[in-house]
């Protein structure tokens, strides 16, 4: 330790203050109450290390950045990423050749800088010269093609100052700006001559040192914590890698396959070798021959067809990937030939936004970069400027602009003829200015001044006390209005609106005493208008159900409640024809005496369930998910805020998804003794005639339950726990079934781990003192008190209010889900290695948490790549934590302000995870990655064909996949996944067939 930095010691032990801090430095800290002396002080910052008021780092690079094996090392995305993506990426290379076309199709000159004012005839003809070839090779249109797609793929433009042997610099020539790696200074920013500023790397190896003077190194998308540009494609990575996937799944249906063009029935009287026999007649008579596949052909009695079930294409979604890869190019799609149906006005506005925020900042930035070097290289006083028409726009607009202010009277058409054009009137006399209206005409001022009478010179009002001008205005000669003037009844000119005699009276209806008779608010709608709205609606849904896409019609003279019915039962029906859930309800299950908690709805003629009793639910709105639905339909059926607890089970029926939630105690819901309950509130219009806690052995055979419950009793008595103690197993293709899954055991253990750890990230940043601050602050801004808003705009307005607060759980997520990610790839690496190599699972020692190990054994498995590919994403699934935990709370915060709780109560109710939702999340996406990591690894294997393993108790959807047998690896299962998991809390698997 050098004298320096013991000194340092012993004034860090015993002077005053900060050590080292300036006078003023500390005088202001006193002055500010920053210090100790003063109480409850926020307290003096930690001396900094650097020193006080020095040059600050422009970014917080990384300690020894510049000892790096090739470019983009601690970036993102990696430049070989980006050009795999883009070589292969259709709708990216159209995006990109586009842009460049755009450009280099302008016509460009060299014009003198602003600040010149001699000749530059011969310095045009030398900047001509040197620009017409750039790099002295290819003429100026093709290298800046070059040039531009380095800038448009990479951002990434790098060009080189080509010098004589004097050193002069005489030409530009484009590098491969993926090859370039910038250096950082200590500061954080590109070294200065003669410090080396760039490397470039070459067959892996830093090929050559180069410096400013070298270079020519300008990202477009600059960001301050990175030397590198922002590539557009960067923003859309899982957008192009999405487009990518469907385009080969696209090409796989003209592909070969084994999935015959129709299956064809032979009659039942007919042998195996009959059938042999007529299937090699029939193709040696059709099999390349066209014309006999189009003549008629005689079968055997009782033979039929039937053609396979291939889906219909549609490219809704491929048109929507490319507008999400257009926007990011800053490209019409119209531009790319993708013309859609869209009007005259919409077209050219989104063809000005194109050009306002696409071509011209990259031009200018083209013309910035070419300029300095005219300049700053060849010593020129020129600018490079494209012509971008925009000379004829402004005079176009000027033109507008004047006769803008000759209408207004503002100026006279003379004053425009020698403003823009130097010319005077013929005679001397100029025209005089007027104001020009559509109705009269042009009336000249002196009309005006005319009718106008005295004018107070300040205000441009009537002067005070005025008297009125008895001169009347009329129209002015030689002019057409349109339409003619219609001048008043001279009474009202003279004398005012006084003089006219009262017209008739308007007749009205009036009651007995003669008071007016008002429309009541509520008055009925016309039967016939009714009528003709219901005629409309039933075409409206009609056409929904083609379309099965489902928007609520817009009733204006049926009543509000029935309107809300009908809309509720066409959404459903489109939900049935689509096979997806419409309506949900949750069963709240007593863990201590095993009842579920019912309601009765109260007796209503347009009710199907009045009388009935059943599980509070209802329609989902939007897109709410089962269980969000189950969640608020309970709290607005019964008045309360759904008690703690977890998803036990659940069971299906149609459009119908019954949840069991099941909680410690009776009496834990907050009932408080209540056994019947109203609900004003709730926009379904159902109203609760009781409540009550019901045994499951009491719903068999009763005829005061709802009957629709009573025929999937089965199923809700086997969600409930009440059923066979042993299932039926499940039915799955094959001989003897698919392997098991050797990683059952292990991503349960991963998933206990790291449960605690996520839920204590989330709640170092919620912390219940914060989470009081914002009840308080949520109660006092009075969204939650707003009683014209329903309880669902509330709780989806609600997560809104919380970020604009500043709340940010996903950051603290990152660390622990980094460690799951890592283990969960390692527990589906070495599953799969185990059934491919027919060996146990070899995990080298490894637990939970242990990632240091993990990554060893990951790279012993070759699965170390697959791994640094998939943590790229991880900002993605902190997100998705974040949004999960950020709904429970602001559904605590909005219900709890709805229900008057106090602050302190809604805090802790905001704070307190729900287990089974954070188990569920956390289980969900460790087979989410051990999956991912299990179809890597096929891969790398050349494993071909795969079975879906389905866990126990499995869904149907689940169970439907396990029955699809032998399906190709990263093909589609009946259920559209590749892979698992497909509902939360999903463990199953796929494994080689």
């Amino acid at each position: 330790m050098g004298v320096r930095s013991r000194l340092a010691q012993l004034r860090k032990a015993f002077a005053p203050g900060v050590p080292g801090a300036p006078e003023e430095l500390e005088a202001g800290e006193a002055a500010a109450q920053m210090t100790p002396a003063s109480p409850f002080s926020p307290g003096e910052p930690v001396a900094p290390y650097d020193g006080y008021s020095r040059t600050p780092r422009s970014q917080d690079y990384a300690t020894g950045y510049n000892i790096a094996t090739r470019p983009r090392t601690h970036e993102r995305v990696a430049f070989s990423t980006l050009k795999g993506l883009i070589e292969s990426y259709d709708v990216a290379q159209i995006a990109i050749w586009h842009r460049i076309d755009s450009i280099r199709s302008l016509d460009w000159s060299l014009i003198p800088s602003e600040t010149h004012r001699g000749d530059v005839t011969e310095a045009i003809a030398t900047g001509m010269a040197a620009l017409a070839k750039p790099d002295r090779d290819q003429p100026f249109t093709t290298w800046l093609a070059a040039w531009l797609y380095d800038i448009l793929a990479y951002d990434a433009g790098t060009l080189y100052r080509m010098r004589n042997r004097r050193g002069d610099a005489v030409g530009l020539r484009v590098v491969d700006g993926t090859t370039i790696a910038p250096l950082l200074d200590y500061w954080g920013n590109t070294p200065k001559d003669p410090a080396p500023a760039y490397v470039q790397y070459a067959q892996g190896l830093p090929w050559n040192w180069l410096r400013t003077r070298d270079l020519i190194y300008v990202p477009f998308r600059k960001i301050a914590d990175s030397p590198y540009g922002t590539a557009p494609l960067e923003s859309i990575l899982l957008n192009a890698n999405t487009d990518l996937r469907f385009q080969q799944y696209f090409l796989q249906r003209f592909t070969e396959g084994n999935i015959p063009e129709a299956f064809a029935s032979a009659p039942e009287t007919w042998s195996p070798e009959q059938i042999e026999e007529f299937q090699t007649y029939w193709d040696a008579a059709m099999y390349g021959d066209q014309a006999a596949k189009h003549q008629i052909k005689w079968l055997p009695g009782g033979s039929g067809i039937s053609w396979s079930n291939e889906k219909d294409f549609s490219d809704s979604f491929s048109l929507f990937l490319m507008r999400k890869t257009a926007a990011a190019y800053h490209v019409v799609p119209s531009d790319l030939g993708f013309t859609e149906t869209v009007n005259l006005s919409s077209s050219e506005s989104q063809g000005d936004v194109g050009h306002r925020i696409g071509d011209l900042p990259l031009i200018r930035h083209v013309q910035g970069i070419l300029t300095s070097f005219l300049q700053d290289d060849l010593g020129l006083p020129l600018q490079f400027a494209f012509d971008l028409g925009e000379e004829q726009v402004d005079r176009l607009q000027q033109a507008q602009a004047d006769q803008i202010y000759v209408n207004l009277g503002a100026i006279s058409p003379t004053d425009v003829r020698e403003m823009r054009y130097g010319l005077s009137e013929p005679e001397g006399q100029p025209v005089p200015r007027f104001i020009y209206s559509t109705r009269s005409g042009p009336i000249p001022l002196s009309a005006l001044y005319g009718v106008a009478g005295p004018i107070d010179r300040e205000t441009a009002a009537p002067a005070p006390n005025a008297a009125l001008p008895q001169t009347v205005f009329t129209g002015v000669e030689g002019t057409q209005p349109n339409p003619p003037i219609v001048n008043e009844p001279l009474a009202e000119q003279l004398y005012g609106p006084a003089a006219i005699p009262p017209g008739a009276q308007q007749v009205t209806d009036s009651g007995t005493d003669g008071s007016p008779t008002e429309t009541p608010l509520g008055k009925e709608a016309d039967p016939e208008l009714a009528k003709r709205e219901m005629t409309a609606f039933r075409t409206f849904r009609k056409a929904r159900r083609r379309s099965r896409l489902w928007r609520d019609f817009e009733f204006r003279h049926v009543d509000e409640r029935t309107g809300r019915r009908l809309n509720q039962a066409g959404r459903a029906q489109v939900c049935k024809d689509a096979g997806q859930v419409a309506v949900a309800g949750l069963a709240v299950q007593a863990e201590d005496t095993g009842r579920v908690l019912m309601i009765q709805r109260a007796l209503d003629s347009t009710d199907p369930a009045a009388g009935t009793w059943e599980f509070p639910g209802g329609h989902l709105e939007g897109n709410e998910t089962p269980l969000l639905g189950a969640w608020r339909e309970w709290a607005e059926e019964t008045g309360c805020i759904p008690p703690p607890g977890q998803q036990t089970g659940g069971w299906g029926c149609g459009i119908y998804e019954g949840i069991v939630w099941t909680v410690a105690s009776e009496a834990s819901v907050p009932l408080t003794g209540r056994d019947q309950v109203t609900n004003p509130d709730d926009p379904d219009g159902d109203q609760v005639e009781a409540i009550a806690w019901w045994d499951p052995a009491q719903l068999a055979g009763n005829p005061a339950v709802r009957p629709e419950l009573l025929d999937a009793l089965d199923a809700v008595l086997n969600a409930l726990g009440c059923g066979d103690d042993e299932p039926a197993p499940l039915e799955k293709a094959g001989d003897g079934g698919p392997k098991g899954w050797p990683g059952w055991a292990a991503d349960e253990r991963v998933a206990n781990y790291w449960v605690p750890l996520i839920a204590t990230a989330a709640a170092s940043t919620l912390t219940p003192q914060r989470a009081q601050q914002l009840a308080r602050d949520y109660q006092d801004s009075g969204q939650g008190n707003d009683p014209t808003a329903t309880s669902t705009a509330l709780t989806a307005a609600a997560p809104a209010w919380l970020l604009s607060q500043g709340l940010d759980i996903a950051s603290g997520l990152v660390q622990p889900l980094t460690g799951l990610y890592t283990d969960a790839y390692l527990v589906g690496s070495a599953a799969a290695a185990a059934l491919v190599d027919g060996e146990p699972m070899r995990l080298g020692g490894w637990k939970p948490g242990d990632t240091d190990k993990a990554h060893a054994v990951l790279d012993t498995l070759g699965a170390a790549a697959g791994l640094a590919v998939l943590l790229d994403s991880i900002g993605q699934a902190a997100d998705r934590f974040a949004t999960s935990w950020l709904r429970g709370a602001a559904w605590a915060l909005a219900h709890g302000t709805r229900s008057g709780m106090a602050p302190a109560d809604i805090a802790a109710a905001m704070t307190q995870a729900d287990p089974a939702r954070l188990a569920a999340a956390t289980t969900t996406e460790v087979t989410r990655v051990s999956g991912a990591a299990a179809q890597a690894l096929y891969q790398r294997h050349d494993v071909r064909e795969g079975r879906w393993l389905a866990e126990e108790d499995a869904c149907p959807t689940c169970a439907a996949n396990a029955a699809a047998g032998r399906v190709p690896i990263g093909a589609p299962y009946p259920s559209g996944d590749t892979s698992p998991p497909i509902h939360p809390n999903c463990r199953c698997a796929v494994v080689p067939a």
